[in-house]
């Protein structure tokens, strides 16, 4: 597995740089979560936690839970 991983204070995504979760974080993370998606929320709501922080100036709320949230529980990357 590549290294798709988050980059503070930044948030983009290490390896690609585009926002993090990115797309190949996402399917990477959907597979290792393997339809357990009550952990892969809680892990990646402390992640949003984290990015609140740190875009407070840059994203809503809303933009930072469809970021990283939103894409969960239906079939879109």
């Amino acid at each position: 597995m590549s290294a798709h991983l988050p980059d503070r204070p930044s948030w983009s995504c290490r390896t690609c740089d585009n926002p993090w979760p990115c797309v190949t974080a996402r399917l990477q993370l959907r597979a290792e979560y393997d339809g357990h998606s009550v952990p892969l929320m809680m892990y990646l709501t402390s992640h949003m936690i984290g990015a609140a922080g740190d875009l407070a100036d840059k994203l809503t709320a809303g933009d930072l839970v469809r970021r990283f949230l939103g894409w969960v529980g239906g079939g879109v990357v």
